[in-house]
């Protein structure tokens, strides 16, 4: 399918970024800092509330009276993939950068996806590498990525293999995301991948990682990848259960019909 039309941004392209928190007050302060000191100075900042009981809000609601760029959006507990869904439809710009509330933007993220963006125009979903940081900031290593490159891209297209990358790292359309439908809650905390893999279906050029490392992605004992390690393998399978039948105009299976399946799968499938 042809990209939808729509202009390729340029150095002064303004962009929404999208910010969701839950109880994140040891971390929230300086990952709006971060976003505050970029060198791309021309954005809103969604700083997300997703019914936290800390001090999260209080937190944000003093960096907003602090810089203007920052809206506050406060409700009870909704989720991550409910709670940018939301953002996205109070959104004030076309392009949608997203940030998470433990991590940390180096300052010129936001200048350099835009020059990426400008370079590339068929590409409207992009991520950038990451430095991994430990609760204190330490670096702990960094990132590689295989879909720096369509090539590799491809092989995952016809090989029925999804594509995954950092979230919080992402700049995208925000018309390309709402045209897929959005953010699918039930698929957390996959729900990213889920999305990434229904806009390359529509748009196999329209997807690709930048090679540039322009974030610091912090591990702690609280990070989706440490403590939901087990269920973010469950749903990974359940998304390529899914891929794999969009494609072969099957009927997707819910959550429940999947587990059922596997069930009667041989040992192997299931471990």
């Amino acid at each position: 399918m042809a990209p939808i039309p729509g202009k390729t941004p340029t150095a002064d392209t303004p962009i929404s970024i999208l910010l969701p928190a839950h109880n994140a007050a040891p971390y929230v302060e300086q990952a709006v800092r971060s976003t505050l000191a970029q060198t791309h100075k021309r954005f809103e900042l969604l700083a997300i509330d997703d019914g936290s009981t800390d001090e999260t809000l209080q937190m944000l609601n003093k960096l907003a009276r602090e810089d203007d760029r920052v809206r506050i959006i406060s409700h009870e507990n909704m989720g991550m993939g409910r709670s940018l869904n939301h953002a996205l439809g109070e959104a004030r710009f076309e392009w949608i950068a997203r940030m998470d509330a433990d991590d940390v933007m180096l300052p010129n993220r936001l200048e350099r996806q835009l020059a990426f963006l400008a370079a590339n125009p068929g590409v409207f979903l992009t991520s950038a590498l990451v430095h991994y940081i430990d609760e204190s900031g330490r670096t702990l290593g960094r990132n590689s990525s295989d879909y720096t490159n369509f090539e590799n891209i491809d092989r995952m297209l016809n090989t029925n293999r999804p594509i995954g990358f950092h979230h919080p790292s992402v700049m995208m359309r925000k018309d390309v995301v709402l045209g897929a439908g959005g953010y699918r809650p039930e698929f957390w905390p996959c729900d990213d991948m889920d999305l990434w893999n229904r806009i390359l279906e529509k748009y196999p050029r329209g997807v690709l990682v930048q090679p540039e490392y322009l974030m610091c992605y912090r591990i702690h004992e609280q990070s989706i990848c440490v403590s939901a390690a087990r269920r973010v393998c469950q749903k990974e399978e359940w998304v390529r259960e899914c891929l794999v039948c969009r494609r072969q105009n099957r009927p997707e299976p819910n959550w429940e019909q999947y587990q059922a399946s596997l069930e009667h799968a041989p040992l192997l499938t299931r471990l």
